[in-house]
């Protein structure tokens, strides 16, 4: 972490906490929902979206690993450039499984 940014670091997982505890407990009333974020560039295990170490993705989060968990929530990991736009930009989606039918279909849009 950047010198001087551990507390905007704080702020920043604590509304990732709240969102995470009221999405579960949205869920867990019938609400379907979606996250939206970059990719994991920091996984060495997936070299086609690897960028570098220091990467602090959303999706390694605690609150966001149970979320998932919890609701048993899916990811896919897309590019953006599969939709005409002029960079790569790898996108991934959590979501429940309301959405199966329109976003399981994002994992096959590559550039």
């Amino acid at each position: 972490m950047p010198k001087g940014h551990r507390r905007e670091l704080e702020r920043a997982n604590r509304i990732t906490d709240r969102m995470a505890a009221l999405l579960f407990l949205a869920h867990g009333v019938g609400t379907e929902f979606v996250i939206e974020n970059p990719a994991d560039r920091g996984d060495p295990g997936l070299p086609e979206q690897f960028m570098h170490d220091e990467h602090g993705p959303l999706w390694l989060v605690p609150s966001i690993l149970a979320l998932r968990r919890r609701t048993r929530a899916k990811q896919v990991t897309f590019a953006q450039c599969a939709f005409g736009a002029p960079w790569q930009k790898l996108t991934t989606l959590m979501y429940s499984s309301g959405f199966d039918e329109w976003l399981d279909c994002l994992k096959d849009r590559v550039c």
